[in-house]
């Protein structure tokens, strides 16, 4: 497909403004992150910033479903904590080896009228000022323990259908959130303040890095743009690529490749397969050894390899075992065999 890619003699400017665009837009994704994380737990999200919330024995009662209830970190004061003597025990094992463990122990905490069942440490299990969450899961054991050493009735009578567990985690998983709601808060920002502090300016955006390794860069940008305007023959792929007299250029989302046609030595296709199909990809390797990978289709692939060699006929085209190793290990015996074609092709 050979066709004019633009009739806009800007094309470096066009690429700095789209480059800019999409990483101003990935910024402000990446800084509202997190709002779409305290969005998924808003009622977690309110008790953790603004609890633990006083809770009277009038107010407890009043809860008649708990997981609708929206404060449920709270501080109980009561008038008396007695233990229960049951104890639980949990373990954190990696591997089958114990690397944590955590005791906790029940006990009553009496109110005027009713008792709160409480799960604490050892040493906070006689204090009547209680802070934890609400919990709906009341342990079998606790319930038959209670039952039997007061009377069949007397659970549901005298306790609160819930319990409050009395420890430091319920803040833990929040801190984690928001450590992790650091990064891409930081990174977001970050990426807007450079979009802005660029201004569209060449000499201030990666892409004139890239261009310094051509020459002055306004020069090759102006080099460039002429190309794109008014070359005949260029050749547009319709999607990233696009391939002048002189310049093979790849668009991705955030900047712009670019190898120069006279610094190209070896293309070839490349093929891996994966578990929901094949990917295909066009290696492209110039003499500095940076290599480009254009994915594509398999079509696309030979058709863009066929225009390559339009352009440099002496190209090393497709890949053996033998290419691969003189490459990596013999960079400069593999540039001689491309010398010597490049010099019979031209003779």
């Amino acid at each position: 497909m050979n066709k004019n890619s633009s009739t806009n003699n800007n094309f470096i400017q066009q690429q700095i403004q789209r480059s800019d665009r999409y990483l101003f837009i990935t910024g402000i994704i990446l800084f509202l992150a997190p709002l779409a994380i305290l969005g998924t737990e808003p009622r977690y999200w309110y008790n953790f910033f603004f609890g633990s919330f006083p809770m009277t024995e009038v107010k407890l009662q009043g809860i008649k479903e708990l997981s609708k209830s929206p404060q449920y970190f709270v501080t109980v004061q009561g008038k008396k904590s007695i233990p229960l003597g049951i104890e639980a025990t949990y373990q954190t094992k990696i591997k089958g080896i114990v690397v944590s463990s955590k005791t906790s122990r029940f006990a009553a905490l009496q109110l005027n009228h009713k008792t709160l069942l409480i799960k604490t440490s050892p040493k906070q299990q006689r204090s009547t000022k209680q802070i934890g969450y609400l919990a709906t899961t009341i342990p079998d054991e606790v319930r038959n323990h209670i039952v039997t050493a007061v009377g069949l009735n007397t659970f549901s009578e005298s306790f609160f259908p819930f319990l409050l567990v009395s420890d430091e985690s319920f803040r833990w998983s929040g801190y984690s959130g928001l450590a992790i709601a650091l990064i891409p808060v930081t990174l977001g920002l970050k990426n807007m303040i450079n979009v802005v502090r660029r201004g569209g300016k060449l000499e201030l955006h990666p892409l004139n890095q890239e261009l310094t390794k051509f020459g002055n860069p306004q020069l090759v940008a102006a080099q460039i743009d002429s190309e794109i305007a008014t070359g005949t023959n260029n050749f547009n792929s319709g999607k990233d690529l696009i391939i002048t007299r002189s310049w093979l250029i790849y668009k991705n989302t955030y900047s712009l490749e670019l190898l120069h046609l006279g610094q190209i030595l070896w293309i070839y296709p490349k093929f891996i397969e994966h578990e929901s199909g094949i990917s295909k990809k066009l290696i492209v390797i110039d003499r500095n050894s940076k290599t480009l990978e254009i994915s594509s289709t398999e079509e696309e692939v030979k058709k863009y390899m066929e225009e390559i060699r339009k352009r440099i006929p002496w190209v090393i085209c497709g890949s053996n075992d033998k290419l691969q190793t003189l490459w990596q290990l013999d960079q400069a015996s593999f540039l001689a065999i491309f010398e010597q074609r490049r010099q019979e092709m031209e003779n």
